[in-house]
């Protein structure tokens, strides 16, 4: 398969899984609040520097999603008994019902697609969605340690 055909495959994911009208699918939250959530929910607690690493962004504007996070009721800060200068951020109880709802949607919308697939389809689909994500972040980290960041 060319780079072509698989860049408009991704295109085609993504505008499948609903990044169009992503913020009125999920409760009028953007794709970094979903997956800081889903994050949470299954970590339980992290800093924020933890979770800038996982979602590939600075801390400065993770923190920033985090305190309207926490306005809206849905994460808590809590004291770091390991380190007095950093907080843990977690899921409220809202939070957490909202990141079962989130999870109810991706996973419906998921489980729907693959249905449609017979067995070895799905093991296809996959290993290959395993491997370009595996892909994807080795090559985010190699371009951070070759490429100067731009200044704004």
């Amino acid at each position: 398969m060319m780079i072509g055909e698989i860049r408009q495959s991704l295109r085609e994911i993504v505008r499948s899984l609903g990044f169009a009208n992503y913020q009125q699918r999920y409760y009028g939250l953007s794709v970094s609040q979903v997956h800081s959530i889903i994050e949470l929910e299954i970590r339980e607690v992290m800093t924020t520097q933890e979770l800038a690493i996982v979602l590939l962004h600075d801390k400065s504007t993770v923190s920033r999603m985090l305190n309207g996070l926490e306005r809206d009721g849905i994460t808590t800060w809590l004291p770091n008994p390991n380190d007095g200068r950093s907080k843990l951020i977690k899921l409220t109880p809202k939070g957490v019902e909202l990141a079962a709802k989130i999870n109810g949607i991706a996973t419906r919308q998921t489980q729907r697609a693959m249905d449609l697939l017979n067995r070895e389809e799905k093991q296809i689909v996959q290993r290959g969605v395993t491997l370009i994500a595996k892909m994807l972040v080795k090559d985010i980290a190699n371009a951070d340690l070759k490429q100067p960041k731009l200044k704004e």
